[in-house]
């Protein structure tokens, strides 16, 4: 299902690489941060990117030229240029080490990615150590992004790429870590007419008969009466446990319109998607909160809270408490998690979580993460190798490290979860 013209060219939003990773505390609510500053967002305008050719395609993009584009704030990323930058240098330096742990997981409260690695670290309640590991890289999973745990308290994954390391994959395993089922992104429905697909993916979110992976940047050749090349992002989804059928395709992205980037997701209780994203108010770029309702039927896209409403992107976040539910965006650079109560009234404040702390280097970038099972705690996976664990009844947090969660955890997840 493809929405606006399949023949335009995205004029892709991207993130200047000078923006930096941390930023000051804040205590204003998300409605009043402002835009973004021109240093810290770039828009490209008057024509595509150089690395973007109309009618020429640029994929398929090894790993390391991928995370070197992202690095260098030429392809949507993750994290912050910082970040990327960093975990470039690693790459480039020296393969990850990898300590699969045959653990048992009944035991485990908290599966953290270690996306370095390619694995699942899942630690004890109320200890530091990882019990046991999930490891998603020997299923075809490469570079870990997104992780949720839904009711039934399956695992879910997002892979930046697949075995072939060419498209993004979601994965699926039960609650003993054993492997269920695998969703490859790929060229959407009428297959008939995609000569050519190449993307990554971000996120998973799932609501019970669907699943949805959040697709950063795609690039198709679609062939009909002639042939020509579309660029955008947007969301693939497929009918629950019908992980062979094509994929169908809502594609927010191209020219920018509505969105420039989609970032992260989750499904509400109606089936409802709700995405961060990078666009334009009009006035200013930057990131906000959109949603897509009827994603499967009749997908339409609405604007939540404003493009500069947040300085970074991050994981989003479907909480239930006591029948009410909420959606939780993180800020990387504020270390904020921000909850909005559902149905969603612009005059109402978000209610603010954090700041997450840094480490003595000044360091610190939650990305995505949730709540447990009685939503008292919030685990956040931080891009600098850590998570973050935060207590709401006084909303202070504390960081908890361990080799075996490498050098970056873009995302956490309690089990059980509130879902």
């Amino acid at each position: 299902m493809r929405l606006l013209s399949a023949y335009a060219v995205c004029v892709l939003t991207v993130i200047n690489v000078a923006m930096l990773a941390g930023c000051s505390n804040i205590s204003q609510p998300a409605q009043t941060l402002g835009g973004a500053s021109p240093s810290s967002f770039m828009t490209v305008s008057g024509g595509a990117p150089h690395y973007l050719r109309p009618n020429g395609r640029v994929g398929p993009i090894s790993p390391l030229r991928l995370l070197r584009l992202q690095a260098e704030g030429k392809l949507p990323a993750p994290a912050t240029p910082e970040v990327m930058a960093r975990l470039l240098t690693q790459a480039a330096a020296r393969p990850q080490p990898r300590v699969i742990i045959h653990g048992n997981t009944a035991s485990v409260a908290i599966w953290a990615v270690n996306s370095n690695a390619g694995y699942l670290a899942g630690l004890k309640k109320g200890k530091r150590k990882v019990i046991s590991s999930i490891d998603v890289q020997s299923y075809g999973c490469h570079y870990p992004q997104g992780l949720k745990i839904d009711h039934s308290q399956n695992i879910w994954d997002a892979c930046e790429y697949n075995e072939a390391l060419e498209n993004g994959v979601v994965q699926q395993f039960n609650s003993a870590g054993t492997f269920q089922n695998q969703y490859n992104v790929g060229c959407p429905q009428p297959t008939s007419e995609c000569a050519y697909w190449y993307s990554y993916a971000y996120d998973v979110a799932t609501d019970g008969t669907h699943v949805f992976a959040s697709i950063p940047y795609s690039e198709e050749e679609i062939c009909d009466s002639g042939c020509a090349y579309s660029y955008g992002s947007g969301v693939e989804w497929w009918p629950a446990n019908s992980s062979s059928s094509s994929p169908s395709y809502i594609n927010l992205g191209q020219n920018c319109e509505p969105v420039c980037t989609v970032y992260f997701m989750d499904t509400d209780g109606s089936g409802n998607i709700w995405i961060d994203y990078f666009g334009s108010n009009g006035s200013v770029d930057g990131y906000g909160l959109g949603e897509i309702t009827n994603p499967t039927t009749d997908p339409q896209f609405v604007s939540i809270v404003a493009p500069g409403t947040f300085e970074c992107g991050g994981g989003v976040y479907v909480s239930t408490k006591n029948g009410v539910q909420a959606v939780n965006v993180s800020d990387e650079c504020h270390r904020m998690i921000y909850q909005y109560a559902l149905p969603y009234v612009a005059s109402e404040p978000p209610t603010i979580l954090g700041p997450t702390k840094e480490n003595f280097f000044g360091q610190g970038s939650p990305l995505s993460g949730g709540f447990n099972k009685n939503d008292t705690k919030f685990v956040v996976g931080d891009s600098y190798g850590w998570i973050d664990i935060g207590k709401l009844a006084d909303n202070s947090w504390g960081i908890r490290g361990g080799a075996n969660f490498g050098g970056y955890v873009p995302a956490a997840a309690y089990t059980p979860s509130d879902k």
